[in-house]
Order: C-alpha cells, then sequence, then structure tokens
C-alpha cells in the first residue's frame, strides 16, 4: 500500500512534480559536475607518467609534485643500476619554455618535456611510434591538445621555443592543462639545447625490475643503497601523491571537494522543502492513518518512498545531461573528463542518502503530530 499512496501523492499535482524533479535535477547536476572536475584534476595530474612504464621512481628530497620536483644528479640512475633487482633506468627531465609563433610572433608557455628514448619504458603507442621522429636535436612531438593560440602547428612547422629553432615532427595527444597551455616531447640531448639546464640534473628517473623481483623489497634495496638526498617511491604511491597535492593541498582541488559538499546541500534543502510542504498539505491525512492503526514505520515509509520516486524521476535527467557537459567540457579544455559507471554509481548513492536525510527530516512533523488535537 505504501507504493501507490506514495506515487498518488507524486503524481497528483503534475505541475508541482515536475518543478520539483527540475530542482532536485539540478542539484543533483551540481554533484556530477563537481566529482567530474574533481576526477578530472586528479586524472591531468597523472596523465604525464601514464603515458610511461615503470616501476619505481627515483626522486629528490625535496620532490612535491610535478610542479615542484627538485633536481638530483643522474649519477644516481647508475648507483640504482649497480643494484642486482634493477633492470633498466631512464630519466626524465621538466621545464617550462617560451613558444614563439614565427608569423605572430605570439609567445605561449609550453611544458618542455626531456626523456630517454628506451622505448621499453614508454607505454603510450602514439608516443611510442613516434620516438624516431626526436632523433634530430631540433625536432619535437608536440601535444594536439596545446592551445590554439599556438598557431599554425603543421607537420615540418618551424617554430621558437626559448629562442631556438625547433621543428614540429610528430604528435602525442595529452592535454596537461593543469601546468601549462601546451607541452611536446624532446630527446634528453635537445632538453639541454632548449633550456641551457645542467644535462647531469634530472627531475624523475625511472625504474624497471627484473622479471619477479619483489617491488617493496627492491625499493629498499635501492634506497638503502643510495644517498639520503633521493627518495625511492612506488608507482601507485608516486602518482597517489601527485593527485592528493593537487585534491588536498592545491585550491583546485579543495575548491572541487566543498562544491560537491555545497551541492549536496543544496539537493537536501530542496528535496526537504518538497517533502515538507507536501506533508504539510496532507497531515490530516497521515494523522487519519495514525488514527486507523498504521505504524509510525509505515507513515515514515511512505514519506520516504515518496523522496526516493523523486529521486529516480531525476537522476536520469541529471546523468544525460552531465554526459552531454562532460563531453562539451573534454572538447573545449580538453581537461580528462571520464562519465564512468564507478561515477554514476556514486552520485547515484548520493542521491539516495540525500533522500533518506531529507524525508528524516521532512516527516519529523507527522512524528510529533497527535490525531485528536487535529479533529
Amino acid at each position: 500500500m505504501g507504493i501507490p499512496v506514495a506515487r498518488s501523492n507524486v503524481f497528483q499535482n503534475k505541475k508541482r512534480m515536475l518543478a520539483a524533479t527540475a530542482g532536485i535535477a539540478f542539484s543533483i547536476l551540481l554533484v556530477f559536475m563537481q566529482l567530474g572536475f574533481l576526477r578530472g584534476a586528479r586524472a591531468a595530474a597523472i596523465v604525464l607518467f601514464e603515458c610511461f612504464d615503470y616501476d619505481l621512481a627515483l626522486v629528490s628530497d625535496k620532490y612535491q609534485y610535478v610542479g615542484s620536483t627538485g633536481l638530483f644528479d643522474r649519477i644516481r640512475l647508475s648507483q640504482a643500476r649497480a643494484v642486482t633487482v634493477v633492470d633498466s633506468t631512464m630519466s626524465l627531465k621538466l621545464a617550462r619554455g617560451d613558444w614563439e609563433d614565427p608569423d605572430t610572433k605570439m609567445v605561449c608557455q609550453i611544458l618542455l618535456i626531456g626523456m630517454g628514448l628506451d622505448p621499453q619504458f614508454v607505454k603510450n603507442p602514439v608516443v611510442l611510434s613516434g620516438l624516431n621522429t626526436l632523433e634530430n636535436n631540433c625536432s619535437i612531438m608536440l601535444d594536439l591538445y596545446s592551445h590554439k593560440d599556438y598557431g599554425d602547428i603543421s607537420l615540418g612547422r618551424v617554430v621558437k621555443i626559448n629562442k631556438v629553432h625547433a621543428t614540429i615532427a610528430s604528435y602525442f595527444k595529452l592535454g596537461v592543462s593543469l601546468f601549462s597551455e601546451g607541452c611536446c616531447l624532446i630527446s634528453e640531448e635537445s632538453f639541454s639545447s632548449f633550456t641551457k639546464s645542467n644535462p647531469r640534473m634530472v627531475n624523475y628517473g625511472f625504474i624497471r625490475l627484473k622479471p619477479g623481483t619483489d617491488r617493496e623489497e627492491a625499493r629498499r634495496s635501492i634506497e638503502a643503497a643510495l644517498p639520503s638526498d633521493i627518495r625511492v617511491l612506488e608507482r601507485s604511491r608516486m602518482l597517489r601523491q601527485e593527485q592528493d597535492y593537487f585534491t588536498a593541498v592545491k585550491p583546485v582541488g579543495i575548491i572541487f571537494l566543498v562544491g560537491v559538499f555545497t551541492a549536496f546541500l543544496v539537493g537536501v534543502v530542496i528535496l526537504f522543502q518538497v517533502l515538507a510542504t507536501d506533508i504539510t498539505k496532507r497531515l490530516n491525512e497521515f494523522a487519519t492513518l495514525k488514527a486507523m492503526g498504521f505504524g509510525v514505520w509505515f507513515i515514515y515509509g511512505i514519506g520516504v518512498k515518496q523522496g526516493m520516486i523523486y529521486a529516480f524521476s531525476s537522476f536520469p535527467v541529471s546523468a544525460l545531461l552531465a554526459f552531454c557537459i562532460f563531453r562539451m567540457v573534454h572538447y573545449l579544455s580538453r581537461m580528462p573528463m571520464d562519465f564512468s559507471p564507478s561515477l554514476v554509481l556514486f552520485v547515484f548513492s548520493m542521491t539516495l542518502l540525500m533522500c533518506v536525510i531529507s524525508s528524516g527530516l521532512a516527516l519529523q512533523k507527522i512524528r510529533k503530530t497527535d490525531p485528536a488535537e487535529l479533529y
């Protein structure tokens, strides 16, 4: 009986039902968007490292995240290779540079990524296929998701990076929007030419272990063999540290977390107002049910089911709109916006919790109602 009563209460006034559904759908959409941006920021924080295949990473003892890594001497990689469990190593260098379009003379910031050309460390198939194009010292592999202000980025075009001529030899897709307006991959030899930096200093060292090696034991062995100015991190821990820094320390992640909480509260308030208004108008009817002997939990069930009906009516609309907006945001900004089943399930769980909280608050008036006082 509870479901038919709840359904009749919801659909009796079609205009009010549509207005309430629209308001709740909007709050659920806000939750989708804030969580989508948060997850997108976390994905963007590690998109560069997802291009590479490695077991352990060497970083400076001053390392915080990709924007503040510190530097260490590449001799540490040679020392790491002396450990028996290490199969091979590769260095990665990062620096910001100035990209100059020769036609417009517009200058934009670009992230320069200097890497060894060892194919066994490259996981991204597009980057792997373009490694041979970086053998020339003036060649670069440009991110196709770089900002449009970079101008004409046709293959073979010659531009200037830090006043040094560079030829666009190949493309890949990265979209590191959290770090710079664009980026390019270059060889280690080219990196020193473009940045005038000390060729011995590197930002990251990647280590591949011999097959069957326990990563944690290998990490401890390598760390013991190296000086204290080096930290040895497992791949998963390094990626998690990169993500946590953006979401827990940098303002962008904190803003998105607060946005999720705020959107959830907005949904609770909207649904509470809808249910409270409906229950107030039907207070005599609920009191009559109490007088007829129906238990409090049965009456509570009607209110909760009304909230669930609103949730099930609003959620599909919000999910569809969120999917479309995710695609649009990715197209315009190139930020990773993954509309995954796990995201849908999590937001749906939040929606159900929203309904339970709102229903519980709205039904307090019924609990305190005495049928004898209404007649």
